[in-house]
């Protein structure tokens, strides 16, 4: 039965899928391999792939009815016609659509069924650590069937003699230094139960750890002998991209409030989370076009949401942010009003953040720092958005 276009439900983020599709279409993977296997995994079902499947195959139609027309320009002598007349992939064009559209595409949500839309909505209980632990299993051995971990331990291919579970298992244990059974972490359909017997730190050192070796097979072939899919071309940042997003889909459904960083030298580490917009203004003030401040906010962003961070980290990640305003602040002078603009330093001087003088205020708790700490973080966003706006208008 066809696919429809509008049976497409994108499971990916917009943005995720967006940039994999443009790496994939600029090295030229557009086969089913490669290009299908990515709407494979991006949107939900099977309906991704199939449709891939239908448009790419009516490329051999599309090829031949271009190459008659072909032979019946030449023989008339009409070249400009000949070179125009190319077989167009339609597949091709349908990823290109997708990407265009990525932001407004369907998002995959479950089904409610009558029953379910007749009951008082009931927000879902946060995962408790122990679920929290077997949900992230569930989840890697997802990932781990998907290929996503056999660059790093080898390929469970019959054909191949790698034993990817001893070498998952060596790795873990060197990595992190314990003796324990670690990999792999559950077999889909078989019950979990090692993972139960994880305290907190064994179970973030693992969370941080597969961050280091995921990868994105960005091929997949089918295996007929072994009736299996057979992974390579694994690229690193898509992975990790890949596993960081859904970890994190993870951790905000449940009661520990740390995420793994996207961006920053703090990378595939966890951090502490809001769990409101402010993490969004947190990735946004990281990509300041400015390479000199960019390092400053990377700093000051690594030191306030790094795990256990202590009230001195904190003043330190303000002074950071501090001396990024202090070299916009002409264009503060310019853009605010001379009262705001005045506050912003006045803080910063007269507490004892940037100097400790006498006569400065000491007597601060911490909740003064975070307030000044996403006062100054907004105001870092708000000046690039003003850059921006300068250089359009020049």
């Amino acid at each position: 039965m066809p696919v429809e276009r509008s049976e497409l439900q994108l499971v990916w983020p917009p943005a995720l899928f967006a940039a994999e599709a443009i790496a994939l279409l600029e090295a030229g993977q557009d086969d089913e391999d490669t290009l299908g296997w990515l709407l494979a995994e991006a949107f939900h079902g099977d309906r991704g792939y199939r449709l891939f499947v239908e448009y790419h195959r009516a490329k051999t139609m599309t090829a031949v009815a271009a190459a008659l027309e072909n032979i019946r320009a030449a023989q008339q002598g009409q070249l400009d016609v000949v070179r125009s007349n190319r077989a167009v992939d339609p597949a091709v064009e349908l990823v290109a659509e997708l990407i265009r559209d990525a932001e407004a595409l369907p998002r995959y949500r479950p089904k409610r069924y009558y029953s379910q839309r007749h009951r008082p909505p009931e927000p879902p209980a946060p995962l408790r650590p122990a679920t929290l632990r077997v949900a992230f299993t569930v989840m890697m051995d997802e990932l781990n069937t998907c290929g996503y971990f056999e660059d790093a331990f080898g390929s469970s291919c019959t054909d191949d003699a790698d034993d990817p579970d001893r070498e998952g298992q060596r790795w873990l244990s060197e990595a992190l230094e314990i003796d324990g059974e670690l990999w792999p972490l559950g077999r889909l359909g078989e019950p979990a139960d090692v993972e139960l017997t994880w305290d907190d730190d064994l179970f973030f050192d693992l969370v941080e750890a597969l961050d280091e070796v995921v990868a994105r097979p960005r091929r997949r072939r089918w295996h007929d002998y072994a009736n299996e899919w057979d992974y390579d071309e694994f690229a690193r940042r898509p992975g990790q991209a890949v596993y960081r997003w859904r970890v994190n889909e993870l951790l905000a459904r449940s009661e520990v409030n740390l995420r793994l960083a996207d961006s920053g030298p703090d990378a595939g580490l966890l951090v502490q989370a809001t769990g409101d917009p402010r993490d969004e203004l947190l990735e946004q003030a990281l990509t300041t076009p400015d390479a000199t401040d960019r390092s400053e906010v990377e700093h000051a962003v690594a030191l306030f949401r790094a795990r256990g961070a202590t009230r001195e980290d904190k003043r330190s990640a303000v002074v950071a942010l501090a001396r990024v305003l202090e070299h916009r602040r002409a264009l503060l002078k310019d853009k605010l009003p001379r009262k705001d603009e005045g506050a912003l330093f006045q803080i910063a001087n007269e507490f004892d953040l940037r100097h400790r003088r006498p006569g400065q205020q000491g007597d601060y708790g911490e909740a003064f720092l975070n307030w000044v700490f996403w006062w100054y973080l907004g105001t870092v966003e708000l000046t690039d958005r003003l850059r921006a706006e300068q250089d359009q208008a020049s």
